[in-house]
């Protein structure tokens, strides 16, 4: 029974490297230094997967931060059946940040990096490890410090326009 308690509680903690709420305060700082949206969040259309529970909780947890924040940020929630359809629900929402609440596979985040080319949509996700594969931006744990992964020809792609001083902070992916 103790041994299931603390394998739980080391995939909870697992979920992300970086705690939700930490992650939507830096999302809006990180925001204001795109200067093709003027720093404004606008609407950010949080996707999750459909019967994850993982993607759901966190999810919930952004969006919960997100409208309890100083200035709270419109949301809209979507459920990830395609890169495509993620694209039409931007549109709908019209959207200037997605957060991907869960891990996408390397084809999914190609194939989103590609339906949101050219849209001036930042994509954000709860897996460091999709920047490399094609996601915009994420927050990760290096040596016990909070660091921000951008990665810089997807941003460009996608027409996010960070300002130098984020990049000079950033790990950022060329």
């Amino acid at each position: 029974m103790i041994a299931n308690l603390l394998f739980l509680s080391q995939a909870l903690a697992a979920e992300t490297a970086v705690p939700v709420p930490l992650q939507a305060t830096l999302l809006t700082k990180v925001a204001a230094y795109d200067r093709s949206n003027s720093g404004d969040t606008g609407p950010i259309l949080i996707v999750e997967r459909d019967g994850d529970v993982a993607s759901h909780r966190i999810a919930s947890q952004l969006q919960q931060a997100l409208e309890g924040a100083e200035r709270p940020s419109s949301v809209a929630r979507a459920t990830f059946t395609s890169a495509d359809a993620v694209a039409v629900q931007c549109a709908a929402a019209g959207a200037h940040i997605v957060y991907v609440a869960t891990a996408l596979s390397p084809e999914e985040t190609t194939a989103l990096a590609a339906a949101l080319t050219g849209k001036n949509i930042l994509t954000v996700s709860s897996d460091p490890t999709s920047v490399p594969e094609g996601v915009v931006l994420a927050f990760d744990l290096i040596s016990g410090q909070t660091k921000i992964l951008i990665n810089l020809p997807q941003a460009r792609a996608q027409g996010v326009d960070f300002d130098t001083a984020l990049l000079s902070i950033a790990k950022v992916y060329k």
